[in-house]
C-alpha cells in the first residue's frame, strides 16, 4: 500500500514541480490544499471504517490515487509523453545535487530513530518521534519558502 501511495504521490510531485517552474502559485496552493484535505478526510474515514492501522493507510492510498491520477493526466495533457534520453541524462546531471540533498533529508528525518532505538527503550523513542512530528510545522514552512524561491531560480 505504501509503495503504490508513493508512486501516485510522485505523480503529484511532478505536477508540483511543473506548477512551480511555470510560476502558477494559485494552482500550486489549490492542488496542495486539495491533497491535504483529501488525505485528512480519507485517513479519518478509513480509521473510522477499519478501526485499525489499515484504515489510515488505505485512506491515504485512495486520496493519493485521486490526486495523483488527476496530476498525471494534467501533466500528460499539458506536455505529452515523450522519452528523450539525452534530455533525461541532462536532467539527472542537473538534479543530482537536489537528489543528494533529499537523500540527506531522509537520513536526518529517519535514521535518528533507528539509532535511538539501539540505545533507548522504545517508549522513549516513541515520545521523541511524537515530539519531532509536532515540530513538522516548521519543516513545512521552510519547505514552502524553499519551493517558492527555487521555482524562480530554476
Amino acid at each position: 500500500i505504501c509503495l503504490v501511495t508513493a508512486v501516485f504521490q510522485s505523480f503529484f510531485k511532478v505536477n508540483n514541480s511543473f506548477l512551480m517552474t511555470s510560476q502558477s502559485p494559485k494552482s500550486y496552493l489549490v492542488a496542495n490544499l486539495l491533497l491535504f484535505s483529501l488525505i485528512a478526510i480519507f485517513t479519518i474515514g478509513g480509521l473510522y471504517i477499519f478501526d485499525s492501522v489499515a484504515g489510515p493507510l488505505v485512506g491515504r492510498l485512495i486520496a493519493t490515487m485521486v490526486i495523483g491520477g488527476w496530476a498525471y493526466f494534467r501533466v500528460v495533457s499539458t506536455g505529452g509523453w515523450v522519452l528523450n534520453f539525452a534530455l533525461l541524462r541532462q536532467s539527472f546531471e542537473f538534479n543530482f545535487f537536489a537528489f543528494f540533498y533529499q537523500l540527506q533529508q531522509w537520513l536526518m528525518n529517519s535514521f535518528d530513530k533507528i539509532l535511538l532505538s539501539i540505545y533507548l527503550p522504545m517508549d522513549q523513542v516513541g515520545v521523541y518521534g511524537f515530539l519531532t512530528s509536532c515540530l513538522i510545522v516548521i519543516e513545512f514552512l521552510l519547505n514552502g519558502f524553499y519551493s517558492s524561491f527555487s521555482g524562480k531560480v530554476v
